[in-house]
């Protein structure tokens, strides 16, 4: 369970970094973005003497490796200040090694202007990813959410009107159905073991629950 968290973990951490862009995206560049920001938050702690946040940041990274669920973007948000900040160091390290070897002649040069290249594509790479998740992806979710709850709409209101106030209700965003029809609701918590490795048995517990 923690190796798959782990790997999740650095997956969320590119996400959120360089937002999800789904097919577009690729999970390699988004651990290398991940390791360059941890690296980069590191860096920084070490440099500026400033603890606390990355000794919590450390604390409730640990919390998510042992928790029943792989993390994702909305798990690691509470973290983004500081990784930005930490890939920001990384990258501005990086860029004080290439004018170093800039300063130098020969292959470091070359070296040194791919280097420069490959930085700049990237920055390119970060600008578009973000600017068309924020402009384009998060108004077309908030959509989606809208529609989703107009289309629940009615079986809230069945709810309300038919059953008695003491029935509690499963629902998988029960705060939400209890806020539409004034019902006890609890979601259904799957056992990790189905969560991690059995599909099967998750999908007979769901279509089992009376």
């Amino acid at each position: 369970m923690i190796w798959h968290n782990f790997d999740a973990f650095l997956t969320a951490i590119g996400k959120l970094l360089l937002f999800d862009l789904g097919p577009v995206g690729s999970i390699h560049i988004e651990r290398i973005v991940a390791i360059a920001a941890i690296a980069g938050t590191v860096r920084l702690a070490r440099r500026t003497g400033l603890l606390q946040y990355p000794l919590a940041a450390l604390v409730y990274s640990a919390m998510l490796l042992v928790w029943h669920y792989q993390p994702d973007q909305r798990f690691v948000f509470p973290l983004y200040p500081l990784l930005l900040a930490g890939l920001w160091a990384e990258t501005r390290n990086l860029l004080e090694a290439l004018r170093t070897a800039w300063d130098k002649r020969g292959v470091d040069r070359v070296a040194s202007a791919i280097g420069a290249g490959a930085v700049a594509a990237f920055a390119l790479f970060f600008a578009f990813t973000n600017a068309y998740g924020l402009l384009r992806l998060v108004p077309d979710v908030l959509t989606a959410y809208q529609s989703d709850l107009e289309h629940r709409r009615p079986a809230y209101q069945w709810i309300a009107k038919h059953l008695p106030s003491s029935a509690s209700v499963f629902a998988y965003d029960d705060p939400l159905l209890y806020l539409y029809t004034g019902h006890r609701s609890c979601n259904l918590p799957l056992p990790p073991k189905l969560l991690y490795y059995d599909d099967a048995a998750t999908d007979r517990l769901v279509h089992s629950i009376p």
